[in-house]
């Protein structure tokens, strides 16, 4: 365990193993293994970090990073939420409740994650859009778009649209799209 500069480790922490606390990061959670806090960050008591993650800049965690993750832009990650893998959380992004995070996606631009949702593959998620089902593979969901089942292989959704079904294959959905059922 090493804690260095203006570091706070205080109330339930424990740190432990090669985990590193640096800079002006604030920690009273779970950080172990090769887990590393720096910047400003803040980790709650309910957390725990560990692995190789890496949480910096203003991010905030009270649920579970681990593996390779990265959570930093002023990210947060809250209560039974799992980052994990090679994922990456950034720019005022949140995951809640359940959700889970992992592969290697990424999630940015004010974008969140509810209830169950999972990400993973190589999903992309940005531009403040909301994700409650599962996004996979290559799949893209931007601009406002909510999703609410599967999207998935090469699939694009952008703007509001909102998503109850299943969109996959190289399907491009934005606020021009008409769907029309097929016999």
């Amino acid at each position: 365990m090493q804690v260095y500069d203006n570091a706070w480790v205080y109330g339930y922490a424990r740190v432990s193993e090669n985990a590193k606390i640096r800079h002006h990061a604030h920690v009273c959670g779970q950080v172990y293994g090769n887990a590393q806090i720096c910047d400003q960050a803040f980790i709650s008591q309910y957390a725990q970090i560990y692995d190789n993650a890496f949480v910096y800049n203003t991010a905030s965690v009270s649920g579970y990073i681990y593996s390779k993750a990265r959570i930093y832009g002023n990210s947060r990650v809250y209560s039974e939420a799992h980052v994990y893998g090679n994922a990456h959380l950034s720019h005022n992004s949140c995951v809640f409740d359940y959700a889970r995070l992992y592969g290697n996606a990424r999630i940015s631009g004010s974008a969140r994650l509810f209830s169950y949702a999972h990400v993973y593959g190589h999903a992309v998620i940005n531009n403040r859009a909301k994700i409650y089902g599962k996004v996979y593979d290559y799949a893209k969901v931007s601009g406002c778009g909510e999703i609410y089942g599967s999207v998935y292989g090469k699939a694009q959704v952008s703007h509001t649209v909102k998503v109850w079904g299943r969109i996959c294959g190289r399907a491009k959905l934005n606020r021009q799209s008409k769907l029309k059922e097929v016999p």
